[in-house]
């Protein structure tokens, strides 16, 4: 409905060009407001304009926005690699991305020292594992000498296909203005675990 309403506008103001910047949902905007002109034959050109932080555009090696996004995440994390090192403990640092793990992957160029977080990265691509995750953690936290940083995508999921957000959690119920489930649990529930199994202070990020 509210895509009619810019198309009846565009309509009402003589607009032939509408070209829209963003990602995925954006693009879905242009399809329907152009769907909307060709039902009423009207002279029209629907034109996206691909940005989007995600960097999950197919046909593109990256979008407008992706790279001072994946900029202020390797620097917020290292930020987090100076306060392991004041603070020793568990960081768990949750990057946005939904389905798309490329701006937690640009955590890694915060990597500067051998021994510099984030020393485990889980991408939303991959199913994740919690018995896993839990051996992960204890493995480089000993290795670590009781300083660890986690970077994970807040659209990681299990292999039944549920969030890790939804484990003691009821975030994901709650739906964002495009339907999606939002997350915002992620970091919580990981740094509670780690905080049982490893016995040490936690931060969820």
């Amino acid at each position: 409905e509210y895509c009619k309403d810019i198309f009846n506008v565009f309509k009402a103001h003589g607009v032939r060009y509408f070209f829209y910047i963003g990602g995925n949902d954006s693009a879905d905007t242009v399809r329907i407001v152009n769907e909307q002109a060709e039902l009423s034959g009207y002279e029209f050109r629907a034109i996206h304009i691909p940005k989007t932080i995600d960097n999950d555009l197919m046909m593109n090696d990256h979008t407008p926005g992706y790279p001072s996004a994946a900029r202020f995440v390797a620097q917020a994390f290292i930020g987090l690699n100076l306060d392991n090192r004041a603070l020793p403990g568990v960081h768990i640092g949750v990057v946005m991305g939904r389905h798309a793990g490329f701006l937690t992957a640009a955590a890694s160029i915060a990597q500067k020292y051998p021994d510099d977080g984030p020393h485990l990265i889980y991408l939303p691509e991959l199913a994740f594992d919690m018995d896993k995750f839990i051996a992960d953690c204890k493995k480089a936290y000993k290795e670590n000498n009781g300083k660890l940083i986690v970077a994970v995508s807040e659209g990681v999921k299990d292999k039944d296909g549920k969030y890790i957000s939804e484990y003691g959690s009821d975030l994901a119920k709650t739906k964002d203005s495009f339907g999606h489930a939002q997350l915002g649990g992620t970091a919580q529930v990981l740094a509670n675990v780690l905080k049982d199994e490893l016995n040490c202070k936690t931060r969820a990020i």
